[in-house]
Protein backbone atom coordinates (compact mmCIF):
# COMPACT_ATOMS: atom_id res chain seq x y z
CA UNK A 1 0.00 0.00 0.00
CA UNK A 2 2.98 2.35 0.50
CA UNK A 3 3.61 3.20 -3.20
CA UNK A 4 -0.13 3.63 -3.87
CA UNK A 5 -0.53 6.02 -0.92
CA UNK A 6 2.45 8.00 -2.13
CA UNK A 7 0.84 8.38 -5.53
CA UNK A 8 -2.40 9.69 -4.12
CA UNK A 9 -0.45 12.03 -1.86
CA UNK A 10 1.27 13.37 -4.96
CA UNK A 11 -2.12 13.64 -6.66
CA UNK A 12 -3.35 15.91 -3.88
CA UNK A 13 -0.28 18.13 -4.18
CA UNK A 14 -0.59 18.44 -7.96
CA UNK A 15 -4.31 19.12 -7.76
CA UNK A 16 -3.60 22.08 -5.50
CA UNK A 17 -1.07 23.51 -7.95
CA UNK A 18 -3.35 22.90 -10.93
CA UNK A 19 -6.25 24.61 -9.16
CA UNK A 20 -4.12 27.70 -8.62
CA UNK A 21 -2.97 27.75 -12.25
CA UNK A 22 -6.52 27.19 -13.50
CA UNK A 23 -7.74 30.14 -11.45
CA UNK A 24 -5.03 32.32 -12.96
CA UNK A 25 -5.89 31.71 -16.60
CA UNK A 26 -9.68 31.61 -16.11
CA UNK A 27 -10.08 34.71 -13.97
CA UNK A 28 -7.47 37.24 -15.21
CA UNK A 29 -8.42 40.91 -14.94
CA UNK A 30 -7.06 44.41 -14.32
CA UNK A 31 -8.87 47.11 -12.35
CA UNK A 32 -8.28 50.84 -12.80
CA UNK A 33 -9.35 53.42 -10.25
CA UNK A 34 -9.40 57.21 -10.33
CA UNK A 35 -6.70 57.17 -7.64
CA UNK A 36 -4.36 55.35 -10.08
CA UNK A 37 -4.21 58.46 -12.32
CA UNK A 38 -2.82 61.97 -11.79
CA UNK A 39 -6.29 63.46 -12.14
CA UNK A 40 -9.91 62.56 -12.73
CA UNK A 41 -9.70 63.96 -16.26
CA UNK A 42 -6.74 61.65 -17.04
CA UNK A 43 -8.79 58.70 -15.82
CA UNK A 44 -11.71 59.67 -18.06
CA UNK A 45 -9.41 60.23 -21.06
CA UNK A 46 -7.81 56.79 -20.62
CA UNK A 47 -11.24 55.21 -20.29
CA UNK A 48 -12.56 56.92 -23.46
CA UNK A 49 -9.53 55.80 -25.46
CA UNK A 50 -9.63 52.20 -24.16
CA UNK A 51 -13.33 51.44 -24.71
CA UNK A 52 -13.72 53.24 -28.04
CA UNK A 53 -16.18 51.19 -30.14
CA UNK A 54 -15.72 48.13 -27.88
CA UNK A 55 -18.64 46.20 -26.32
CA UNK A 56 -18.82 47.17 -22.64
CA UNK A 57 -20.80 46.14 -19.57
CA UNK A 58 -22.00 49.01 -17.39
CA UNK A 59 -22.71 48.25 -13.72
CA UNK A 60 -24.85 50.77 -11.84
CA UNK A 61 -24.95 51.58 -8.13
CA UNK A 62 -28.40 49.95 -7.86
CA UNK A 63 -26.79 46.60 -8.90
CA UNK A 64 -28.40 46.58 -12.34
CA UNK A 65 -26.31 46.39 -15.52
CA UNK A 66 -26.46 47.55 -19.14
CA UNK A 67 -24.73 46.04 -22.17
CA UNK A 68 -23.53 48.62 -24.69
CA UNK A 69 -22.34 47.05 -27.91
CA UNK A 70 -20.66 50.07 -29.46
CA UNK A 71 -18.53 51.46 -26.66
CA UNK A 72 -19.08 54.33 -24.26
CA UNK A 73 -17.72 57.81 -23.59
CA UNK A 74 -17.49 60.11 -20.59
CA UNK A 75 -18.51 63.65 -21.49
CA UNK A 76 -19.36 66.48 -19.11
CA UNK A 77 -19.95 64.25 -16.06
CA UNK A 78 -22.23 61.98 -18.09
CA UNK A 79 -21.74 58.57 -19.64
CA UNK A 80 -22.82 58.28 -23.27
CA UNK A 81 -23.35 54.83 -24.76
CA UNK A 82 -25.20 53.14 -27.59
CA UNK A 83 -26.74 49.75 -28.23
CA UNK A 84 -26.76 48.25 -31.72
CA UNK A 85 -30.45 47.50 -31.58
CA UNK A 86 -31.24 51.18 -31.08
CA UNK A 87 -31.16 53.27 -34.25
CA UNK A 88 -32.38 56.75 -35.09
CA UNK A 89 -33.55 57.42 -38.63
CA UNK A 90 -31.81 60.30 -40.39
CA UNK A 91 -33.22 61.88 -43.56
CA UNK A 92 -30.74 63.71 -45.76
CA UNK A 93 -32.45 66.08 -48.22
CA UNK A 94 -31.31 65.98 -51.84
CA UNK A 95 -30.41 69.71 -51.86
CA UNK A 96 -27.68 68.97 -49.30
CA UNK A 97 -26.11 66.17 -51.38
CA UNK A 98 -23.41 66.93 -53.95
CA UNK A 99 -22.66 63.38 -54.99
CA UNK A 100 -23.46 59.85 -53.83
CA UNK A 101 -22.00 56.46 -54.73
CA UNK A 102 -23.90 53.32 -53.77
CA UNK A 103 -22.18 49.98 -53.30
CA UNK A 104 -23.39 46.57 -52.22
CA UNK A 105 -22.44 45.52 -48.69
CA UNK A 106 -21.91 41.75 -48.83
CA UNK A 107 -21.75 41.42 -45.04
CA UNK A 108 -25.44 42.12 -44.42
CA UNK A 109 -26.73 42.12 -48.04
CA UNK A 110 -27.72 45.80 -47.99
CA UNK A 111 -26.63 48.90 -49.86
CA UNK A 112 -24.17 51.31 -48.35
CA UNK A 113 -23.02 54.62 -49.76
CA UNK A 114 -20.29 57.25 -49.84
CA UNK A 115 -22.07 60.58 -49.57
CA UNK A 116 -20.40 63.90 -50.41
CA UNK A 117 -22.31 66.88 -49.06
CA UNK A 118 -22.33 70.38 -50.54
CA UNK A 119 -20.34 71.47 -47.50
CA UNK A 120 -17.53 69.09 -48.50
CA UNK A 121 -18.20 66.66 -45.64
CA UNK A 122 -17.98 62.98 -46.60
CA UNK A 123 -20.26 60.39 -44.97
CA UNK A 124 -19.98 56.60 -45.16
CA UNK A 125 -23.31 55.08 -44.16
CA UNK A 126 -24.93 51.63 -44.23
CA UNK A 127 -28.53 50.50 -44.84
CA UNK A 128 -29.25 53.36 -47.21
CA UNK A 129 -32.83 53.90 -48.37
CA UNK A 130 -33.54 56.06 -51.43
CA UNK A 131 -36.72 58.10 -51.00
CA UNK A 132 -39.12 59.05 -53.87
CA UNK A 133 -37.91 62.66 -53.95
CA UNK A 134 -34.27 61.49 -54.29
CA UNK A 135 -33.53 62.25 -50.66
CA UNK A 136 -32.02 59.39 -48.66
CA UNK A 137 -32.49 57.96 -45.19
CA UNK A 138 -30.29 55.79 -43.00
CA UNK A 139 -30.01 54.71 -39.40
CA UNK A 140 -27.46 55.98 -36.90
CA UNK A 141 -26.72 54.72 -33.42
CA UNK A 142 -29.03 56.14 -30.79
CA UNK A 143 -27.09 57.31 -27.75
CA UNK A 144 -28.27 57.03 -24.19
CA UNK A 145 -26.96 59.13 -21.31
CA UNK A 146 -26.40 58.42 -17.61
CA UNK A 147 -25.04 60.68 -14.85
CA UNK A 148 -21.63 59.39 -13.76
CA UNK A 149 -22.71 59.34 -10.11
CA UNK A 150 -24.98 56.39 -11.00
CA UNK A 151 -22.18 54.33 -12.57
CA UNK A 152 -20.27 51.94 -10.30
CA UNK A 153 -17.89 50.38 -12.80
CA UNK A 154 -17.54 49.50 -16.47
CA UNK A 155 -15.78 46.47 -17.93
CA UNK A 156 -14.73 45.19 -21.33
CA UNK A 157 -12.90 42.08 -22.52
CA UNK A 158 -9.84 41.49 -24.67
CA UNK A 159 -10.41 38.04 -26.18
CA UNK A 160 -6.98 37.76 -27.84
CA UNK A 161 -5.09 38.55 -24.64
CA UNK A 162 -7.28 36.11 -22.72
CA UNK A 163 -6.46 33.34 -25.20
CA UNK A 164 -2.73 34.12 -25.07
CA UNK A 165 -2.61 34.10 -21.27
CA UNK A 166 -4.72 30.94 -21.13
CA UNK A 167 -2.21 29.21 -23.39
CA UNK A 168 0.83 30.52 -21.46
CA UNK A 169 -0.55 29.52 -18.05
CA UNK A 170 -1.62 26.21 -19.58
CA UNK A 171 1.98 25.26 -20.40
CA UNK A 172 3.16 24.69 -16.79
CA UNK A 173 -0.26 23.31 -15.90
CA UNK A 174 0.05 20.87 -18.82
CA UNK A 175 3.52 19.84 -17.73
CA UNK A 176 2.30 19.14 -14.19
CA UNK A 177 -0.74 17.26 -15.49
CA UNK A 178 1.38 15.10 -17.80
CA UNK A 179 3.90 14.44 -15.04
CA UNK A 180 1.07 13.53 -12.68
CA UNK A 181 -0.46 11.08 -15.16
CA UNK A 182 2.96 9.57 -15.85
CA UNK A 183 3.61 8.95 -12.14
CA UNK A 184 0.08 7.90 -11.27
CA UNK A 185 -0.08 5.15 -13.88
CA UNK A 186 3.50 3.90 -13.69
CA UNK A 187 4.20 0.51 -12.10
CA UNK A 188 0.60 -0.33 -11.11
CA UNK A 189 0.11 -2.55 -8.06
CA UNK A 190 0.30 -6.24 -8.99
CA UNK A 191 2.12 -5.62 -12.30
CA UNK A 192 5.69 -5.36 -13.29
CA UNK A 193 5.22 -2.14 -15.24
CA UNK A 194 2.80 -0.21 -17.41
CA UNK A 195 5.09 0.16 -20.38
CA UNK A 196 7.14 3.29 -21.10
CA UNK A 197 5.28 4.12 -24.35
CA UNK A 198 1.91 4.28 -22.62
CA UNK A 199 3.37 6.41 -19.83
CA UNK A 200 4.96 8.89 -22.24
CA UNK A 201 1.71 9.08 -24.23
CA UNK A 202 -0.11 10.06 -21.05
CA UNK A 203 2.56 12.65 -20.31
CA UNK A 204 2.28 14.14 -23.81
CA UNK A 205 -1.52 14.15 -23.59
CA UNK A 206 -1.41 16.32 -20.48
CA UNK A 207 1.41 18.48 -21.81
CA UNK A 208 -0.41 19.30 -25.08
CA UNK A 209 -4.09 19.26 -24.15
CA UNK A 210 -4.04 21.57 -21.11
CA UNK A 211 -2.53 24.59 -22.96
CA UNK A 212 -5.08 24.12 -25.73
CA UNK A 213 -7.90 23.97 -23.18
CA UNK A 214 -6.45 27.08 -21.51
CA UNK A 215 -6.40 28.88 -24.86
CA UNK A 216 -10.05 28.03 -25.52
CA UNK A 217 -11.17 29.04 -22.03
CA UNK A 218 -9.16 32.27 -22.27
CA UNK A 219 -10.70 33.05 -25.65
CA UNK A 220 -14.22 32.54 -24.31
CA UNK A 221 -13.72 34.47 -21.06
CA UNK A 222 -11.26 37.05 -22.33
CA UNK A 223 -9.01 39.24 -20.23
CA UNK A 224 -11.26 41.67 -18.35
CA UNK A 225 -10.46 45.35 -17.88
CA UNK A 226 -12.49 47.10 -15.18
CA UNK A 227 -12.78 50.86 -14.75
CA UNK A 228 -14.05 51.60 -11.26
CA UNK A 229 -15.90 54.91 -11.02
CA UNK A 230 -17.22 54.49 -7.48
CA UNK A 231 -15.14 52.57 -4.89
Amino acid sequence: MGPLLNKFSGLKKYNTILSILSFLFIGCSSTYKISDFPSRDKFYADFNKSVYEKPVKIYLINDSSISASNGAEVLNDNLLFSMKTQKEKVILLKNKIKNIRFYFNKTNSTYSANIILNSGEILNEDNIELLPDSSISYGVDKYESLPLNKVKNISYQNKSLGALLGFIYGIPAGYLTGNLLYRLFSNPVGRGGAGSNAQYNLFLTGLVSVPVIGLIIGLVNGYTYIYQFIP
